[in-house]
């Protein structure tokens, strides 16, 4: 989610607009042809494989490794770009060529299930054998009607990056475990001086900052977005575990611990500050590991799950899930990628690319030696928590969401109450149009 939340916050209701238009009048009775015992097993010819530019790292490693084992049946990567791959997609669908499978942004599942676009793929979900190993959060997207329509493709989680050095420096023992730990710890580095900050935050990112707080109120089962589609409700106004979160952000903000520009960080930059070695908390994404490493501070960083109020912890389940759309010429090829894809042997070579895999179960010894930090990233993952929801854009991705309007009014003009008043009725107002199905 993170890797297109930061560059596509204002294209949601433009990408409304299009998915409307497309799938306008179209009855998807075009499906691929009856499952059979065979299904995933012996396909032959090729697989046109749809895959986001933004996640493109394990494709392009992999693809060609499935290719030379898989005589008779070629995966063909097609690129779509980060500003229109939905859009992309729908189009192809709408045309009547759609792809045999496509790497999707997890958390537009929804948008595309809620059009009766994808092919159902319960029975074979189900006959996986690693099942209850694969990422609760992705799985939950693709559930839709009693159905079961996407498996997860890679995991790009949020973690609680922090400094050890800047840390021991302070007197502090380890990663914070709550709000208040975070806004304790956060002090003690920033009074280190010396160009140092407690704490660095996107805070003019609208998806980054959904990415890292959201968890923190995941971790205790707090969800702002409740009951299944269409029929949600927000639940802002008297959330305390919400009030807590922002008024940590705010006395972190109004204390000093956070570098000035963080205001107007856009995501961009995201990151870079503490790749310097200067700041001692970075909520962010484990996708940061390469680019920490290039730094040559990778040895002074400490990586944990992101915190709840009292020791729980929790992830953002973001990244990408395997659909199928309905329409596929080679949906039986394109499963027995997928069920490659999802084998222990080359879940574990993602860490390698930056992505966590969305197995459980290769957390091994000699998965934590060979991959300390992903290992912390690839726990969390079993807690970990997706928000399914049609409005997922409009509300936190968009320049003025209710969740960014929230969280400016809340830490840069202290004004808690009113900005959960306005998020609350921003939130029931986008709820309105998909609860009644318009």
């Amino acid at each position: 989610m993170r890797r297109r939340g930061i560059q596509r916050f204002a294209l949601s209701f433009a990408l409304a607009a299009i998915m409307a238009l497309v799938f306008a009048g179209v009855a998807f009775s075009g499906t691929a042809k009856k499952a059979s015992a065979s299904f995933g097993v012996g396909a032959k010819g090729t697989v046109v494989f749809y895959q986001r530019a933004a996640t493109n790292g394990a494709a392009a490693a992999l693809v060609p490794e499935f290719n030379a084992s898989h005589p008779g049946l070629k995966v063909v990567v097609v690129q779509t770009s980060p500003n229109d791959d939905t859009s992309t997609l729908a189009t192809a669908i709408r045309a009547g060529h759609p792809p045999d499978l496509v790497g999707l942004n997890d958390i537009d599942v929804p948008e595309f299930t809620s059009e009766n676009a994808l092919l159902n793929l319960s029975k074979y979900i189900k006959a996986l054998p690693n099942l209850k190993y694969l990422s609760h959060g992705h799985l939950a997207l693709g559930f839709y009607k009693g159905g079961e329509y996407a498996v997860p493709y890679l995991a790009d989680l949020s973690v609680l990056w922090y400094n050890k050095t800047l840390f021991a420096k302070a007197g502090l023992n380890g990663p914070p475990t709550s709000y208040a730990a975070m806004v304790s710890d956060a002090n003690a580095v920033q009074k280190l001086g010396g160009g140092v900050s407690g704490i660095s935050f996107a805070g003019g990112c609208q998806g980054c900052l959904g990415f890292v707080m959201e968890p923190d109120l995941w971790a205790d089962k707090n969800y702002m977005i409740t009951g299944a589609i269409p029929k949600q409700k927000i639940n802002i106004t008297g959330n305390s575990d919400l009030t807590a979160l922002l008024q940590a952000y705010q006395t972190m903000w109004k204390n000093g611990d956070a570098p000035t520009n963080d205001q107007t960080d856009n995501g961009a930059t995201w990151g870079d500050d503490f790749a310097s070695g200067n700041i001692g908390l970075y909520p962010g994404p484990y996708g940061k590991y390469p680019a920490f490493v290039a730094s040559g501070n990778i040895k002074e960083f400490g990586i944990a799950p992101l915190p709840g109020m009292n020791g729980n912890a929790s992830t953002f389940d973001g990244g990408d899930d395997f659909v199928i759309p309905k329409g596929a010429k080679n949906a039986s090829g394109a499963w027995e990628f997928v069920k490659w894809m999802l084998q222990p042997q080359v879940q574990v070579q993602y860490p390698g690319f930056g992505y966590t895999p969305v197995l459980t179960n290769i957390l091994t010894p000699s998965f934590k030696k060979d991959n300390p930090y992903d290992a912390v990233a690839l726990k969390a993952l079993a807690t970990g928590y997706a928000p399914t929801t049609l409005i997922y854009d409009q509300a936190y991705n968009e320049p003025n969401s209710p969740w960014f309007t929230m969280f400016t009014d809340a830490v840069y003009n202290n004004n808690i109450s009113g900005g959960e008043a306005a998020a609350q009725s921003g939130f029931e107002q986008l709820l309105k149009s998909t609860n009644s199905g318009t």
